[in-house]
């Protein structure tokens, strides 16, 4: 069986070391420390914290995570963050309804029944009920519910999604409430490494100085390799001495990518019945920017002109991208129009900036343009 996982939360034997990192994360959170947990998207920390959130419960600590990419208003973060409480909270649903009905103004709970017949719960508001008094009570719904010897660890992942629901006044009613929650650990988690940086470690932003800032890095390349020469030999595939090296020259050694390349090459030995080697991997390679060209295309095709001219120029060169010699050596127009450019380039996830430096967020996608599109 495949071995290679991706796409989804990567577990138990497809979970690759991170020893240090987990250690460091579960001391910091059971002695109550907030971590601010950054890394670009696809480098794990999902899993990783899906682990050590399995590892805390396993000790009985109450653990809660809620995903940022699924709220759309604060009616739904609202309704997103109680029921997450609840389901992770161990009580009665009669004590659930009470609890919600007790602690949150504005919110009337029931409980109703999904397609499949499990209990889910659900809101109705009262409209004479600010919003806002709901998500403070909300928010602070851990600490009510907290047993004195309990433990609890909160999770925020994509955190800097918060933006997109009037930030700057959301972020002060979070941390008007948390400030107070000193026995209750939160992990805030982000992809979009220089808004997180921007809303943890700016003295400005209601924010600051709430916990210890944390850069998730790559797995290292001898960890990387070493885990997939074990994997092909548990599946008796016959290759090269060094081979995996060229694998993470085609991912930039980022885990995502690397579970799946290294998946596309074992269906391929498996069905061809043969050594990995070069040739090998460079059809894997291709296959997955077949599979993949319909979102390539799509990607492509809703940039503007300038937009593809300023991804053109960055194909070619990736350093000062604002510099006045760089404008000129490829043709572009003025640099504001590039840092337009820019910016729609990183909301559509095709570049990111990381820290200082401006990268492709996918390291197939250079491939296809240069072979595909700017051939």
């Amino acid at each position: 069986m495949n071995p290679f996982r991706y796409g989804t939360v990567v577990e138990d034997r497809n979970f690759i070391n991170r020893k240090k990192e987990i250690a460091q994360i579960k001391n910091d959170l059971l002695i109550g420390n907030n971590i601010i947990l950054y890394a670009p998207r696809r480098y794990g920390k999902t899993s990783l914290i899906k682990r050590i959130l399995n590892d805390l419960k396993k000790s009985g600590v109450k653990t809660v995570y809620l995903d940022f990419f699924q709220v759309y208003s604060l009616e739904n973060l609202i309704h997103l963050y109680a029921s997450n409480i609840m389901e992770n909270s161990g009580f009665s649903l009669k004590k659930i309804i009470k609890s919600l009905k007790t602690y949150i103004r504005g919110i009337m709970p029931s409980i109703g029944l999904d397609d499949g017949g499990k209990p889910i719960l659900s809101f109705s508001y009262d409209a004479r009920i600010p919003t806002e008094y709901s998500l403070l009570d909300v928010l602070d719904l851990p600490k009510k519910l907290k047993g004195k010897k309990e433990k609890w660890v909160v999770v925020f992942d994509e955190f800097q999604e918060i933006n997109r629901l009037n930030g700057d006044i959301i972020e002060k009613q979070f941390r008007s409430i948390l400030q107070f929650h000193g026995e209750i650990a939160y992990v805030f988690m982000g992809s979009k490494t220089h808004m997180v940086l921007n809303m943890f470690a700016d003295r400005r932003r209601a924010f600051y100085n709430i916990g210890k800032i944390q850069k998730l890095n790559k797995i290292s390349a001898q960890e990387m390799i070493d885990y997939m020469e074990k994997e092909f030999k548990k599946g008796d595939f016959a290759f090269k001495k060094g081979i995996f090296e060229k694998v993470l020259s085609y991912t930039d050694n980022i885990p995502y990518y690397n579970q799946y390349l290294a998946s596309q090459i074992w269906q391929l030995a498996k069905d061809l019945d043969k050594t990995i080697d070069e040739e090998l991997i460079e059809k894997a390679v291709n296959q997955i920017l077949d599979n993949q060209s319909d979102y390539y295309y799509t990607l492509f095709d809703q940039l503007t002109a300038y937009q593809r001219s300023v991804l053109h120029a960055f194909l070619l060169e990736q350093e000062n991208i604002y510099s006045k010699e760089y404008t000129q050596k490829y043709g572009l127009s003025s640099v504001s129009s590039t840092q337009r450019a820019v910016k729609r380039l990183i909301e559509l996830d095709i570049i990111d900036k990381i820290e200082d430096k401006y990268v492709f967020s996918d390291p197939f996608f250079p491939r296809y343009l240069r072979l595909r599109t700017f051939a």
